[in-house]
């Protein structure tokens, strides 16, 4: 059994802690833990343990207002202007099924008080996945006692494996599946303070810069995807794309240059705010 003073020996654990495709691994594996209980064969399974926990959350079939216009950004991608972009070819089956289920009334999201809810952002942060870890290796003994025998802490691949095994937690759930319940079920309102910590941030950036293309390009030669719970944004990362020379160009708005230059649209650019302006990363730059 692990001794505490083990926990405290720990290094913290943070974004840079982790490489590319280890984030990719931690977000893959994280947007599963949740569609699993939000989608599962019995659909009304997580509500009811949300309920006999007192739980404000509840998973729901979107608003309309929410329907409309994700519809009608899907619609723009599948059907419209979106199908000369290449940045979305990749997605384009999955946005497709997105959209069906839209249509077919089987598509849920969390909710509560009848409103969108903050932990819709929990299966697509990573930050959020990351501390949960650290949460597990410095708090449970029986977690940190087979990263240990796996490895150690330094292995950060085997800690990632281990904390998305299935049923490894208690023969019924992954250490990620019991972090997703004592979030949503003990802590909801700290957990949905640190979901919304860093999208604010980013949201406060995005409307800056989509008010300032809409003044210079004007409304009609920008296609905004950015809303709360926005399909195309959250699978594509692109936040809108822009009229310009007679093309749509994808782009991304990010808060840094070391965030804008890891995330470049295919045949567009990433953007941050420099100064009292914006800098502009364009895919060219990047291409291999």
């Amino acid at each position: 059994m692990a001794e505490e003073n083990e926990f405290e020996e720990l290094k913290p654990l943070r974004w840079g802690s982790f490489t590319t495709t280890q984030r990719n691994k931690i977000l893959s594996l994280g947007k599963s833990v949740v569609e699993k209980w939000k989608e599962g064969t019995d659909d009304d399974k997580l509500n009811r343990i949300l309920s006999f926990k007192k739980s404000g959350v509840r998973v729901m079939f979107p608003s309309q207002e929410y329907v409309d216009k994700n519809l009608e950004d899907l619609n723009w991608v599948l059907s419209g202007p979106g199908l000369m972009i290449n940045q979305f070819n990749t997605k384009r089956e999955k946005l497709k099924s997105q959209r069906e289920s839209l249509l077919n009334g089987t598509f849920l999201i969390f909710v509560e008080d009848g409103k969108w809810s903050e932990m819709n952002l929990f299966n697509s942060n990573i930050l959020n996945w990351i501390h949960l870890i650290q949460e597990y290796l410095k708090g449970s003994p029986k977690f940190l006692e087979l990263v240990m025998n796996k490895g150690g802490v330094d292995n950060l691949d085997v800690v990632i494996d281990l904390f998305f095994e299935p049923d490894l937690y208690d023969g019924d759930k992954s250490f990620a599946e019991n972090a997703f319940f004592y979030s949503v079920l003990e802590k909801l309102e700290e957990t949905k303070v640190r979901l919304s910590r860093t999208w604010d941030k980013g949201v406060d950036v995005e409307n800056r810069f989509i008010d300032f293309v809409i003044e210079k390009y004007g409304a009609d030669n920008v296609k905004n995807f950015m809303s709360k719970g926005g399909i195309v944004d959250q699978m594509t990362g692109v936040d809108l794309c822009l009229f310009s020379q007679n093309v749509w160009t994808p782009i991304q708005i990010k808060s840094s240059e070391s965030e804008a230059k890891k995330s470049v649209p295919i045949d567009g650019f990433s953007v941050y705010p420099k100064d009292d302006g914006w800098n502009i990363v364009r895919f060219e730059k990047f291409r291999m």
